[in-house]
C-alpha cells in the first residue's frame, strides 16, 4: 500500500445542504486540522498538507484522498460534516499502512 494513492469516503444523507465540513488527524489528546470549508465542494487544505491530501464534501459524500501513502500516514483521520438542517456526522477511521 505504501506509495499508492488511497481515498477514504463517507456516504450519508443530510438534512439540508452541507453547511460546514472538515477533516482532521487525531493525535493523542488533540486534532490537527487538514482542511475545512463552509458549504459544499472542494475543501481548502492547509498549506502544510497540500502536497499530501485532497478533500471534498457534497450533500451525499465526503472524500479524503491521501497521495503517495507513506508509513507515517498510519493514523486516525476524522471527518465532521454539519448540514444546514438538523444533526451532524462525526466519524473516525484508523489507517494501517502495509509495507512489503
Amino acid at each position: 500500500m505504501e506509495g499508492q494513492n488511497i481515498t477514504l469516503a463517507w456516504t450519508y444523507t443530510l438534512d439540508g445542504a452541507v453547511g460546514f465540513s472538515q477533516f482532521t488527524i487525531v493525535t493523542s489528546g488533540s486534532e490537527l486540522l487538514i482542511g475545512k470549508k463552509f458549504g459544499p465542494g472542494v475543501i481548502r487544505v492547509k498549506p502544510e498538507y497540500q502536497a499530501r491530501f485532497r478533500a471534498r464534501a457534497t450533500k451525499t459524500r465526503a472524500e479524503l484522498s491521501i497521495l503517495a501513502v507513506q508509513r507515517s500516514d498510519e493514523r486516525t483521520y476524522r471527518v465532521n460534516v454539519v448540514p444546514t438542517g438538523a444533526g451532524s456526522l462525526v466519524q473516525s477511521v484508523d489507517i494501517i499502512v502495509n509495507c512489503k
